[in-house]
């Protein structure tokens, strides 16, 4: 039995791929550095930015670029983390100044907000993050070795004008590294 064109085609465009501009972007680097018992992060996104995020952006809509973060233990098996946070980045024109209010919310809480003149600055402040406090050592165990897994949530996208999926980075992970030790105070 043969199937006719019209439903080949059908069947095709929705086991294909998504373009190469939504597949495009990734976590280039994740660095991780630590500050007493903070973990900061410094990350890279490239191809993060397409016609369509500069579109949306220019008409005055917030556009969002989100961040998930998790703290896990080096393990080769399944482990569900110690700890995970979400970093969005809004994005906001405003036509009437001609510049852009960028805020970042932290697990839904505002922690930042600036005021960008233009494009490629506001570009740049949401695809590299500089030492950024993203979880607490605070009563870790000091034996194990950690890592930060790193993905990167874009937007949007519709299958067949019906099915909504998320266009998501891959998962970027740092190196490995312990807690400092605890130091004893002595009497």
């Amino acid at each position: 039995m043969r199937l006719p064109a019209p439903f080949l085609a059908l069947f095709l465009a929705v086991l294909s791929p998504p373009s190469t501009a939504e597949t495009a972007a990734q976590i280039r680097d994740l660095q991780v550095a630590l500050d007493g018992d903070q973990i900061l992060l410094t990350v890279d996104l490239d191809n993060a930015f397409d016609e369509r995020w500069v579109e949306r952006l220019a008409s005055g809509l917030p556009t969002e670029l989100i961040y998930d973060f998790r703290l896990a233990r080096d393990r080769q098996w399944f482990d569900k983390g110690l700890a995970r946070c979400r970093l969005t980045l809004i994005a906001m024109y405003d036509a009437v100044r001609s510049e852009y209010l960028l805020n970042f919310k932290l697990d839904g809480r505002l922690v930042d907000s600036r005021v960008i003149k233009d494009l490629a600055s506001l570009q740049r402040a949401m695809t590299h993050i500089d030492h950024f406090a993203a979880f607490s050592l605070e009563g870790q165990d000091n034996s194990v070795r950690l890592l930060v897994r790193a993905r990167a949530e874009l937007g949007s996208r519709n299958i067949l004008s019906l099915i909504p999926t998320k266009i998501r980075t891959d998962w970027f992970d740092s190196r490995k590294f312990r807690p400092p030790p605890v130091e004893l105070v002595e009497d």
